[in-house]
C-alpha cells in the first residue's frame, strides 16, 4: 500500500469567534491549506466560485452543523452570530503531501455531523493548545494522538466531500499536486509539462482552460498564500526575510505583488493579524 498522504505538511487548530456579517473574501487568492470546521455557535454564509466559468455555488452552515473548505479553493463567506451578538467556530487546519485532499477536486460545503463529532473537536483543540512537553517520548506521543484523531475525522468525512468534485483535468493533477506543497521551488513549466505527460505549449493551453487562471498567476497566489502564513506565524521574520525565503528578486517587487493579491502592505496585513 502506497501512503501518498502521509506526509502532513501543515497542522493548526484554532478557536474564532466573529461578530455579526464579518465577512471573509478568499474570491481572488486560492485557499492556502483544507479546513474541517465546526460551527459552535452562528452561522456561515458561503459563495463558491468555480474555475473558467460565472458559475458561483452558496450554501448555509448552520450552528451544531460542519464546514468543508478545500485548499486552493475560491469562495466569499459572511459570518453572521446568534442571540449573543457573537458567531464560534472550531477549525483544523491541514496540508497534506498529496492524495485526494491536495488536489482542487472537491468543493466547500456542509458536512452531516454526529453526535460525538463536537467532542472530537475540541479534543482535539485541547491536545493542540496543551503546553509542550519538554520529554521527547511524551511529546511524541502528544503529536501522534492528534494526526491519529485527525486522519481519523478525515477518513469519516471523505466520502461526503468527494460528491460533486469539480471537473479539474486528470492530466494536470501531476502538476499541481507538486506546486501545492512547493510553490516557492524553482521548476519550469517544461518540467511541470513533462510531469504530465504533455507538451510545454499544451500545458500553458490546458491549465488556463482548467484551472481559470494563468499558470503564472496561479503559482504566485500559492507564493502569497504562503507568505500570508509566514507574516502571521513567524512574528520575528521580517518582511525582507519573508521575500528571501519566497524567492523574490526584491522586496519591493515582493510588496508590489502582495498589494495586488490582496490589497493591502504585507506590514498592514501583519497588524491586522495579529494573534
Amino acid at each position: 500500500m502506497k501512503f501518498d498522504m502521509a506526509d502532513l505538511r501543515y497542522f493548526r487548530a484554532d478557536k474564532y469567534t466573529n461578530k455579526d456579517r464579518t465577512f471573509d473574501d478568499y474570491s481572488d487568492l486560492p485557499r492556502p491549506f483544507a479546513t474541517i470546521g465546526m460551527i459552535k455557535r452562528g452561522k456561515w454564509l458561503y459563495e463558491e466560485n468555480f474555475a473558467n466559468s460565472d458559475e458561483k455555488r452558496s450554501g448555509v452552515v448552520n450552528g451544531g452543523d460542519l464546514l468543508y473548505i478545500p485548499q486552493s479553493s475560491t469562495y466569499s463567506a459572511t459570518w453572521r452570530a446568534d442571540g449573543s451578538g457573537m458567531s464560534e467556530c472550531v477549525s483544523l487546519h491541514f496540508e497534506l503531501s498529496g492524495g485526494f485532499f491536495n488536489s482542487r477536486r472537491t468543493n466547500v460545503r456542509k458536512l452531516a455531523s454526529s453526535d460525538s463529532d463536537g467532542a472530537d473537536f475540541e479534543s482535539i483543540l485541547r491536545l493542540y493548545r496543551a503546553p509542550g512537553a519538554e520529554d521527547e517520548k511524551e511529546a511524541f506521543k502528544k503529536q501522534a494522538m492528534i494526526l491519529s484523531r485527525l486522519y481519523d475525522l478525515i477518513s469519516r468525512f471523505t466520502d461526503q466531500i468527494a460528491v460533486g468534485a469539480d471537473n479539474t483535468d486528470p492530466h494536470l493533477l501531476p502538476a499541481l499536486n507538486y506546486l501545492q506543497p512547493h510553490p516557492t521551488d524553482h521548476v519550469s513549466v517544461a518540467e511541470l509539462a513533462a510531469m504530465c505527460y504533455i507538451s510545454e505549449s499544451y500545458f500553458y493551453v490546458l491549465f488556463r482552460n482548467s484551472v481559470g487562471v494563468p499558470f503564472t498567476e496561479y503559482k504566485n497566489s500559492l507564493v502569497i498564500a504562503k507568505a500570508e502564513r509566514f507574516l502571521i506565524e513567524r512574528p520575528e521574520l521580517s518582511i525582507e526575510e519573508i521575500s528571501g525565503k519566497l524567492g523574490f528578486s526584491s522586496s519591493a517587487y515582493f510588496r508590489r505583488v502582495f498589494q495586488r493579491f490582496l490589497g493591502c502592505s504585507p506590514r498592514e496585513y501583519r497588524v491586522s493579524h495579529r494573534m
